[in-house]
């Protein structure tokens, strides 16, 4: 089971500096609603006045969750980053997961949501996918 809450620090992998991407809007989200969150991408820079990561590992304070608003093809790369840090728990917003992913975050004891919006859940518990 995934669980979070506003205490559980959450990177997100993709956040956008576009408004019309979900990047942009899930990050935003969690911002507004009061969780701890750390936006992730590869160009840096600063989002609604955060800095913004360009990799997992620079991010100052220890990350519980990640939240994954990428292409497939570029989430591998997350998951090893995230399992050499020892995160453990990932959400695949929709469109984000394919069966190479599920099957690595089974493989290395990764809890995963998949086929849910997390800006449609609001701290509470949800079954793996």
């Amino acid at each position: 089971m995934i669980f979070f809450d506003k205490n559980t620090a959450i990177a997100v992998v993709g956040a956008s500096h576009q408004s019309a991407k979900y990047g942009y809007k899930v990050f935003a989200y969690l911002l507004n609603n009061g969780y701890q969150v750390a936006p992730v991408n590869h160009r840096g820079g600063r989002l609604l006045n955060q800095v913004v990561y360009r990799w997992l590992k620079d991010i100052p304070f220890p990350i519980k969750m990640v939240v994954m608003v990428v292409s497939p093809s570029a989430s591998l790369q997350i998951l090893k980053e995230m399992t050499a840090l020892q995160i453990r728990q990932v959400w695949f917003q929709p469109g984000s997961e394919n069966s190479e992913l599920i099957e690595f975050c089974q493989n290395n004891q990764l809890d995963y949501q998949t086929n849910f919006c997390i800006m449609l859940t609001n701290s509470r518990q949800t079954s793996l996918g």
